[in-house]
């Protein structure tokens, strides 16, 4: 599904936005950026326990963050492409964090 969304977001640099393929490859490496710090999402899960409970809450609260990124990325159509990139990237953090998370429950 992510090869879906990466389309998507090429399609919205290059139709939308019309950037060339290099300054879109350089946004694209932005907005994957948060995938190397996948270490410090379990380090963080694991150690700081949100109402007393190590993970799901921060399923819960990574997801209304990817959530509120997508919308208002959808909601306000925003025209600089650095600012697209950097609402994408905090999607991209949810994500991985989010997928952090929940192969740690998958292994308990």
């Amino acid at each position: 599904m992510w090869i879906i969304a990466t389309l998507a977001v090429k399609d919205y640099y290059k139709e939308y936005l019309g950037l060339d393929p290099g300054e879109m490859q350089i946004y694209m490496s932005i907005i994957h950026i948060p995938w190397s710090f996948k270490i410090l999402y379990g380090l963080i899960s694991d150690n700081v326990p949100l109402c007393g409970l190590r993970r799901k809450p921060w399923l819960i609260i990574m997801g209304i963050i990817q959530f509120v990124s997508l919308f208002s990325l959808y909601l306000f159509e925003f025209e600089d492409p650095l600012v697209v990139a950097c609402v994408l990237a905090t999607a991209s953090m949810s994500e991985a964090f989010t997928n952090v998370v929940s192969d740690a429950i998958m292994v308990i």
